[in-house]
């Protein structure tokens, strides 16, 4: 299977945008355990154990880009294995966890900035996600993603990218302190 360079990079964010970092204020109980369950993606995925990201993935999970690229679960995980991609900083904003009122189903959205590098090659890239969770026995695993993303050269100077990265943000990683919030 052939996946392109935006895909994979859509693939990456995903793992990456699952920040620990972002405040829920005013969540109820099962929102809580959505972010708890976002939270436990991201840690997985950001130690590279991806028996353990697979095992927060549905069987039946699939990952959508606006290029028409559809992966399923073992795709996915394949693909993630042989990423290079490296994050300097990232910024989630307007993250909205909402839970159906049977308690089944969760879908979360958000926009990531983020500052990237493959090699000497920088950039900064933005995304609107929506991810969606099924809650089964086991607790809320995720089972369908979407990524749409924009992507240009990282810019240096008096209009630099940096300076979407406010320092003391919330939401800000950044590579330094191995992405951790």
């Amino acid at each position: 299977m052939k996946v392109t360079k935006l895909a994979r990079i859509i693939m990456i964010l995903l793992l990456l945008a699952m920040s620990n970092n972002t405040r829920l204020v005013g969540a109820t109980d099962e929102q809580s355990k959505v972010k708890v369950a976002l939270d436990s993606f991201f840690a997985a995925a950001g130690k590279h154990d991806w028996d353990n990201v697979g095992g927060l993935l549905t069987e039946d999970f699939e990952m959508f880009t606006d290029e028409v690229t559809i992966l399923n679960k073992s795709e996915y995980i394949k693909v993630m294995k042989q990423e290079s991609l490296r994050v300097g900083q990232m910024q989630l904003k307007d993250l909205r966890i909402e839970v159906s009122e049977q308690g089944q189903m969760a879908w979360c959205r958000y926009r990531g900035f983020f500052h990237m590098y493959e090699g000497p090659q920088s950039s900064l890239v933005e995304t609107a996600e929506t991810v969606v969770f099924r809650n089964e026995n086991s607790g809320w695993k995720l089972v369908q993603a979407h990524a749409s993303i924009k992507q240009r050269p990282w810019r240096e100077g008096p209009h630099a990218d940096s300076l979407l990265f406010h320092a003391g943000s919330n939401d800000e990683r950044h590579a330094s302190d191995g992405g951790a919030p």
